[in-house]
């Protein structure tokens, strides 16, 4: 895995095309990437509202095309996956990496 430490403009140009690639209604980061406080061992935690990623598969090839992108361990979560206390946890601190417009 790599150790690079990625910035906001890197994650958006990687990010966003493959999201878009896969349907993905917006795409936020959040975690220590979000907050700017990243090392290179930080993995890389983003959220989704899955538009058309309707599948489990489709998902995993999102996963896949991200994680091999950045390669950098990392978890995708759709909005769907997360209670509302967690959600309302990293509200504060997510970024907007991509939107379908």
């Amino acid at each position: 895995m790599c150790n690079k430490v990625y910035t906001l403009d890197e994650i958006r140009s990687i990010a966003a095309p493959i999201a878009k690639d896969y349907g993905v209604d917006a795409l936020y980061l959040f975690g220590s990437y979000a907050r700017g406080d990243a090392t290179p061992e930080s993995d890389m935690d983003f959220r989704i509202d899955k538009g058309s990623v309707c599948s489990v598969f489709k998902l995993g090839g999102l996963y896949n095309e991200m994680e091999h992108s950045f390669d950098k361990k990392m978890d995708i979560m759709t909005t769907q996956m997360l209670s509302d206390d967690f959600l309302r946890s990293i509200r504060g601190e997510e970024v907007l990496i991509y939107e379908r417009g």
